[in-house]
């Protein structure tokens, strides 16, 4: 087991794909940062707030459904201090970086497929549940490089564009905003693990991810809402938007929990596809 991780990771960080996930990473978050800047500007001029947001907004009996990508300029930031830990939340919960783990978690998937590796390595293992097992642990690498990243160049970007504004007031709500976001998109990175082994087409899995990002599941979510069932709640992609804005811990609580069970469901249907279905 230790070799196979071993092997996985090498594999993940030679590729280079790997690379160009954190560089496409680095971009976005250049781009959110000095965004926001810009929408801070114009508020403080007096204009109307200028969000940056590609959708639209659906409201169905009283239910706000914002289909897209967004993230929001808080008023105060127009005049006052940005907090950091706020501005990562805003970030981060636009959904844009589920695009990104949608797009490079199934390349990295997928790879071992077409490539044969899967077929070569998979013999040396009769429970292959652990090549499962193995992945998991690798895209959780992929996720976490991914936030450091993140994390770095936010807070140089944020320092060049708001200069002494830009303030952390809670070390604490950082890390909370880090650790819960980490774990909703590690538990999406484990749905899109799962799409890549029952597809093995990277094109089909990083189109449903894509679309998931995008929150169009929220047409089905409708349905549940016929039945007074608030499926949002535990869906991934609107709670990395509510994240940023939940602030009862119960809530997040649920979350968090919805979150590992999703996880835990999405790998152990891998393992069992993997286990029963003829490699090849």
């Amino acid at each position: 087991m230790l070799n196979l991780l071993k092997m996985d990771l090498y594999r993940l960080f030679r590729s280079s794909t790997t690379w160009i996930m954190l560089l496409v990473t680095v971009g976005m978050a250049v781009f959110g940062v000095s965004m926001t800047k810009y929408d801070a500007s114009n508020m403080e001029q007096g204009a109307d707030s200028m969000a940056t947001e590609i959708g639209a907004d659906v409201s169905d009996d009283g239910v706000n459904l914002n289909f897209g990508i967004s993230a929001t300029t808080l008023p105060e930031w127009a005049t006052g201090d940005v907090d950091f830990a706020d501005l990562v939340n805003t970030q981060v919960g636009s959904g844009l970086f589920l695009i990104v783990v949608s797009i490079f978690v199934t390349l990295f998937v997928c790879a071992e497929h077409k490539n044969g590796y899967i077929k070569n390595i998979a013999g040396q293992f009769p429970n292959r549940g652990v090549l499962i097992v193995s992945k998991a642990v690798a895209i959780g690498a992929q996720v976490l490089a991914m936030f450091l990243v993140l994390f770095v160049t936010m807070f140089v970007t944020g320092k060049i564009c708001f200069g002494d504004k830009l303030v952390l007031n809670s070390v604490g709500k950082l890390f909370t905003v880090l650790g819960g976001q980490f774990v909703l998109h590690y538990a999406f990175a484990g749905v899109i693990l799962c799409l890549g082994v029952l597809f093995r087409s990277s094109a089909l899995s990083m189109t449903i991810g894509i679309l998931i990002s995008c929150k169009l599941t929220s047409l089905l979510y409708m349905l549940g809402n016929k039945f007074s069932l608030d499926l949002t709640r535990y869906a991934l992609e609107t709670n990395v938007t509510r994240f940023s804005m939940i602030t009862d811990r119960k809530e997040i609580l649920v979350m968090m929990l919805s979150a590992a069970v999703i996880f835990a469901v999405t790998i152990g249907t891998s393992i069992i596809v993997m286990q029963k279905r003829d490699v090849r």
